[in-house]
C-alpha cells in the first residue's frame, strides 16, 4: 500500500489522472482534458479523452475490501463490457 506521507513525514502529493483508463493514451499534449475537484476529503478528476472519446470521473482509492468466494461457489470468468463509442 502506498503511504500518504513522504519519508520526511510531509503529506505526499496526491496521485493524478495522467492516462485514459479506457485506451491508455496520455492526457498530456492536448490528448484530453482533466479537471480536478473535491468532494469532502476526496479528490476527484473529471477526464475526457480525445482519442477514444471516453469521459468520466477518476477517484484515488486508499483501501479496498474484498471477499473471497467459497470454494464450491462458481466464479464468473467471462465478462463483456459494452462499447461506449
Amino acid at each position: 500500500m502506498t503511504s500518504l506521507y513522504s519519508s520526511a513525514g510531509e503529506p505526499a502529493d496526491p496521485p493524478e489522472a495522467r492516462f485514459c483508463p479506457r485506451c491508455g493514451v496520455a492526457f498530456a499534449g492536448g490528448n484530453g482534458f482533466v479537471q480536478e475537484y473535491w468532494i469532502s476529503i476526496d479528490t476527484v478528476y473529471f477526464c475526457w479523452c480525445s482519442s477514444c472519446y471516453w469521459r468520466g470521473e477518476v477517484k484515488a482509492v486508499s483501501e479496498v475490501y474484498g471477499v473471497e468466494p467459497d470454494e464450491n461457489q462458481q466464479t464468473v470468468t467471462n465478462i463483456s463490457l459494452p462499447d461506449f463509442v
